[in-house]
């Protein structure tokens, strides 16, 4: 089958609105969480039961599938709400789209400057100071979901993990759409929610992306999520639902974190959603250097075939930041430095424009993407998908220092200490998998002809840490003009660099 083709059956598959279903809700606990500057939040958590309907055909085998006594074929998933007190709150449900049974807004939106934020962790308490009402849910099999089942040819029972898409789809529409349950039982936010955002990170930015191409993001004729944040989603989508034409082995290693299965562009992702006539979310993408290198971002611009660049749909933005990895590693294991650039900051900027952008406000700041070029064939370069021979791999441009060029520029790359490379190893390890390396500058002209450092010092580059200090202090204050940055986050940054700043550039000074 075709790419287009396959557009066009998704389309099809999908062409149906979904009879979305929560039937019943069990809340097992309500306790404390965290006392915000809006309030107290209340955690509560417990299981939901869902059914779908055999017809729903974009879920491969669900006609096959064991029935209950009313023809549905059933599900049951975990969840997790956090929400304010009373009537407090912003209104808005952001739903967290966990990864491997892992929560990751909170490690996305509350880590501070230097810090990582684990689970549910409240860290510096960003999003409950906000007023969200967060909601998880589990959809992966074996993290806190019984999906649907059906007997294989084997006479053994075989999993239906697309259903976890239903499951993600049923629970927030719920959540935002619904008072009550099949059986009665209120819903605990029902009157509290306005517009609805997911978040995913890495795999589940991939899960988000085929979620919207199958047509999962509406539920009873509405749309179920009116923005998403797609951070280090890399290229491809979750392809519990695969194209027919793809290799079985590609396939596989997708699911298991390698992501290069078509949709690769976002023309590619919203083609079916536009054919089927439906709103598309508002969506942002974060995107970090490092996974041009590792994880084959360029295809996300490219396509599959050659180097030309597709256009990105006015409902998208792009932010790659520049000099960022994949994760942030707080251990020093690898080859090189890990370049560990704090990337938090404007992740967090990013939701809440892009909560004002889906509000019906103004847009959040531009695109930024980092300039390409071709690159030969190298073993810290992934190699394009094997089934996709016209594809094409390219990196990010680079400057005199060896940082790129372009992109979202954090301070701390804008005025560098230092290189950001765009990889790290041993190439068998997560140095590979999750950091780009930093190189520093010599701190003197001496010791940099000492070493044959072809890059400026730092005394040949700053007047002193005093001009190193300023020169970041007006960075940050342009990234926050631009919107790039909030500004309690700005004026963090630069306390931190003030008390990093490097005392003394020249020697015997």
């Amino acid at each position: 089958m075709k790419t287009w083709q396959w557009v066009a059956m998704a389309s099809l598959l999908a062409g149906a609105d979904a009879s979305a279903s929560v039937d019943r809700i069990q809340v097992q606990s309500r306790e404390p969480f965290y006392v915000s500057r809006i309030g107290p939040y209340t955690k509560i958590g417990g299981t939901f039961t869902g059914s779908l309907e055999p017809a729903e055909e974009r879920i491969p085998n669900l006609a096959n599938a064991k029935r209950r006594a009313d023809g549905r074929v059933e599900y049951t998933s975990d969840f997790i709400i956090l929400m304010p007190e009373g009537t407090a709150g912003n209104r808005v449900l952001l739903f967290d789209v966990e990864n491997n049974g892992r929560p990751v807004v909170h490690g996305m939106y509350n880590s501070p400057l230097e810090s990582i934020v684990r689970g549910l962790e409240t860290g510096n308490g960003f999003l409950e100071d906000e007023g969200f009402i967060i909601a998880v849910a589990s959809w992966q099999g074996g993290q806190g979901i019984t999906l649907p089942e059906y007997i294989g040819t084997d006479g053994k029972s075989v999993p239906l993990p697309a259903a976890g898409f239903a499951a993600l789809r049923d629970f927030a529409a719920f959540l935002r759409f619904d008072t009550k349950d099949r059986a009665g039982t209120p819903n605990p936010v029902a009157g509290r929610i306005d517009l609805a955002v997911a978040a995913g990170s890495s795999q589940t930015s991939r899960m988000l992306k085929s979620f919207l191409f199958h047509g999962f993001n509406q539920a009873n004729r509405r749309r179920v999520f009116d923005a998403m944040h797609l951070h280090v989603g890399q290229v491809g989508t979750m392809p519990f639902i695969p194209p027919a034409e793809a290799d079985p082995d590609v396939v596989k290693a997708a699911l298991v974190g390698d992501s290069a299965v078509f949709p690769f562009t976002y023309g590619e992702l919203l083609a079916p959603v536009a054919e089927r006539k439906e709103a598309p979310p508002k969506i942002l993408a974060t995107n970090v250097e490092g996974d041009y290198f590792r994880r084959r971002l360029s295809l996300l611009r490219t396509g599959a075939r050659g180097v030309t660049e597709r256009p990105v749909a006015d409902t998208i933005r792009v932010w790659d930041i520049t000099g960022a990895s994949h994760g942030i590693v707080l251990t020093d294991d690898c080859d090189m430095p890990r370049a560990n650039l704090d990337w938090h900051p404007l992740l967090r900027a990013g939701l809440m424009s892009l909560v004002r952008w889906a509000r019906g406000g103004e847009p959040p700041p531009a695109t930024q993407l980092l300039p390409l070029t071709t690159t030969t064939a190298a073993p810290f370069i992934s190699e394009a998908p094997s089934d996709q021979r016209e594809a094409v791999i390219m990196v990010p441009r680079r400057d005199a220092d060896g940082n790129a060029v372009e992109g979202v520029r954090l301070p701390a790359v804008e005025v560098p200490l230092g290189t950001f490379g765009g990889w790290n190893a041993p190439l068998d390890n997560n140095c590979a998998d999750q950091s780009t390396f930093f190189h520093a500058f010599a701190r003197t002209k001496w010791q940099r002809l000492m070493t044959r450092d072809e890059r400026p010092s730092l005394e040949e580059r700053y007047r002193g840490a005093a001009d190193y200090v300023q020169r970041y202090r007006e960075a940050a204050e342009a990234l926050v003009r631009q919107g790039y940055l909030l500004k309690d986050d700005a004026t963090a940054m630069v306390t931190a660099a003030e008390a990093k700043a490097p005392g003394k550039f020249k020697s015997g000074s």
